[in-house]
C-alpha cells in the first residue's frame, strides 16, 4: 500500500498562496481614473445647463423697430447700470425689416451678421464624428478645458445688451449686358441696414443708427464660366464690409458699447452645413 502523506503534499503544494474562501479577483481601473471620469462628465452636464440658458436668453428676440431715425445711446446710465466692459459687449443678430420682401435673405448675409454667442465654446468640447448631433451634449476634452469654458459662459452671461441688424434694403450683384455695350458688367449689391441697440433683460431700445454697404465691382471678373463664384464673393464681401462699417457707426452713437469679436471660422463653417440642406438658387 502506498503512503497517503504523497496526497497531502500535493494538496499543499496546489493550493500553496490561494484564499480558498475568496474567488479570484478581475483586474480594475485605478479609483481615482474612475472618479476623474464621473467628475469631468458631471460638471460637462452641469456646464452644459448653463450654456443654453445663457445663450437661449441673449437669443431672445427683440422689437422691430418702429421709426428710422438716428438716435444716441444713453452712455452714462449704461455704466451705471454696466461697469465692466464684458457687459457692454453687444450680442448681434439680424432682422429681416425689409418691405413685402419677395425672397428670404441668403445665408451668406445673415449668417455673418450673427454673433453665434456658443460657438466658441465648441473648441472646449470632445470632437464629434457627426455634424448632426448637439454639441452641448459632448463632454469636455479636459478638466483644464472645462475651466476656460466656464469662463466662457460667465462671459455670456453678463451680457446686457443686443445689436439687431434691421435689414430694409438687400440687392445681390448682378453680371448684366447693357444695352448698344459689348462687354459685360456687374451691378453694386447693396446692404442697407439699421443697427439697433436694446437692453436684453426689458427689450428696451436705446439707440439706433444707420450702416450700409456697396459693393466695389471694379475689378471683379466678368466672364460667364466664374460668375457663380464672383456673386457669392461680391455677397461675402459686402457683409464683411457692413461689419467694418458698423464698428465706426456704434461709436458715433456711443462711446461705451463694444461689438464682440467675430467668430469667422464659425460661421463659414454654419453656413456651410446650411447651404447644403438649402435648395440651389437660394445661398
Amino acid at each position: 500500500m502506498r503512503p497517503r502523506i504523497g496526497w497531502a503534499v500535493l494538496l499543499t503544494l496546489g493550493t500553496h498562496g490561494c484564499d480558498p474562501g475568496q474567488p479570484p479577483q478581475e483586474p480594475t481601473e485605478p479609483a481615482a481614473t474612475v472618479a476623474d471620469d464621473d467628475a469631468l462628465t458631471y460638471r460637462s452636464r452641469q456646464l452644459s445647463l448653463r450654456a443654453r440658458a445663457a445663450i437661449a436668453r441673449l437669443e431672445e428676440p427683440m422689437p422691430p423697430l418702429t421709426r428710422f431715425k438716428p438716435r444716441g445711446c444713453p452712455d452714462q446710465d449704461i455704466l451705471a447700470r454696466s461697469p465692466e466692459q464684458e457687459e457692454r459687449t453687444l450680442s448681434l443678430a439680424v432682422h429681416d425689416a425689409r418691405y413685402q420682401a419677395e425672397s428670404l435673405l441668403p445665408l451668406a448675409v445673415t449668417e455673418r451678421l450673427q454673433s453665434h454667442d456658443g460657438a466658441r465654446l465648441l473648441r472646449f468640447y470632445e470632437p464629434e464624428p457627426s455634424a448632426l448631433g448637439d454639441p452641448l451634449e459632448r463632454l469636455f476634452k479636459s478638466e483644464a478645458d472645462a475651466n476656460a469654458a466656464e469662463r466662457e459662459i460667465a462671459a455670456l452671461e453678463r451680457r446686457q445688451y443686443k445689436g439687431v441688424f434691421h435689414i430694409t434694403l438687400f440687392k445681390k450683384p448682378h453680371l448684366i449686358r447693357k444695352k448698344n455695350k459689348r462687354s459685360r458688367e456687374w451691378t453694386r449689391g447693396v446692404l442697407m441696414t439699421w443697427l439697433g441697440i436694446y437692453a436684453i433683460d426689458t427689450s428696451e431700445l436705446l439707440c439706433q443708427v444707420e450702416v450700409t454697404s456697396i459693393n466695389d465691382v471694379n475689378e471683379a471678373p466678368i466672364t460667364i464660366r466664374l460668375r457663380a463664384d464672383t456673386q457669392q464673393k461680391l455677397v461675402r464681401e459686402l457683409t464683411e464690409q457692413l461689419m467694418e462699417k458698423s464698428q465706426h457707426a456704434l461709436t458715433s452713437v456711443s462711446r461705451v458699447l463694444a461689438l464682440p469679436e467675430m467668430d469667422g471660422a464659425a460661421a463659414d463653417s454654419r453656413l456651410s452645413f446650411a447651404e447644403r440642406a438649402q435648395p440651389p438658387g437660394m445661398q
